[in-house]
């Protein structure tokens, strides 16, 4: 049974297409809403239908999606911490049902609680430029436990992987 049939099974779609939420801060141009619609533009039509929501706004750059069957939606989230927003998340992802959100960036993170909550069965969350960050939380890490430090120039982010992965 593959992840499609599995989405199928759990009913959390319209017809037979699952529908992916995908969340991000705004659309609007830049390198992560550029790889969002190339993405959108790209996939198979009639394996998944796909949404945006954006937590603030979009602007013209939403025409650069050209397939007829994305909808992009805007919560209009004012600056600093929001209630209203994660109300309307909620009340949006209750709605529309989707069986994934994807949210992009920390910014869209938050809404991965409003999706829990919403009863959205596949939540995934990732940072478009996550390298820099891994590679800052990785040293501060080592600065704090490491017996030896490594030289400045490892950059190996996933030198951990053997103790997160039970090796020790």
């Amino acid at each position: 049974m593959n992840a499609v049939t599995d989405l199928r099974a759990g009913g959390t779609m319209r017809g037979d297409i699952p529908l992916i939420a995908h969340v991000i801060y705004r659309l609007d141009y830049g390198g992560l809403e550029n790889g969002l619609v190339n993405l959108l533009n790209n996939l198979p039509v009639g394996e998944f239908r796909h949404t945006v929501i954006c937590l603030t706004d979009y602007t013209e750059f939403r025409d650069r999606i050209v397939r007829p069957d994305v909808t992009v939606h805007a919560l209009h989230k004012p600056p600093g911490n929001s209630l209203k927003t994660h109300v309307r998340m909620y009340r949006l992802l209750r709605e529309l049902r989707p069986a994934i959100v994807h949210s992009r960036n920390l910014a869209a993170l938050e809404c991965q609680v409003a999706a829990a909550m919403a009863g959205v069965p596949v939540r995934i969350h990732s940072e478009h430029d996550a390298k820099a960050q891994v590679q800052r939380v990785l040293d501060e890490v080592r600065a704090q436990v490491a017996v030896v430090l490594p030289p400045a120039f490892n950059r190996f982010a996933h030198s951990f992987s053997h103790i997160f992965g039970g090796g020790y």
